[in-house]
């Protein structure tokens, strides 16, 4: 009973820390926090085609955009968002902006993991 007590109140934490727009969330993105208290956003697999819109942000341990059908990252890609890790792993990303990592991610980011596809 204390477990799915303590699992309620971090679901209602992480969804009012989530910085994804209403509408992102309808594209199968989600946060959450992992039972170690680490919080992230997930977007893996869901075949979106570019980096969802964030509003606000608390400071976020995962990013997980893998498996999609990204292109581009430009520099408002990451626009607003606090992240220490972001998975951008197999995506036929064609194109980087130099500033796309260039803004106030840069102040939380400590690791990036990008692969793309042919």
């Amino acid at each position: 009973m204390m477990f799915l007590f303590l699992y309620f109140i971090l679901f209602i934490s992480s969804m009012e820390t989530c910085p994804l727009k209403t509408v992102d969330i309808q594209s199968g993105c989600y946060c959450g926090i992992e039972i170690d208290g680490r919080n992230y956003i997930h977007c893996h697999s869901y075949s979106i085609n570019k980096i969802p819109e964030f509003t606000r942000s608390y400071i976020h341990d995962k990013l997980n955009i893998s498996n999609n059908f990204i292109e581009y990252l430009t520099n408002k890609s990451f626009h607003q968002l606090k992240v220490r890790r972001i998975y951008i792993e197999k995506n036929p990303i064609k194109f980087i902006d130099k500033q796309t990592f260039n803004n106030n991610l840069l102040h939380y980011l400590e690791e990036l993991y990008i692969d793309t596809i042919n």
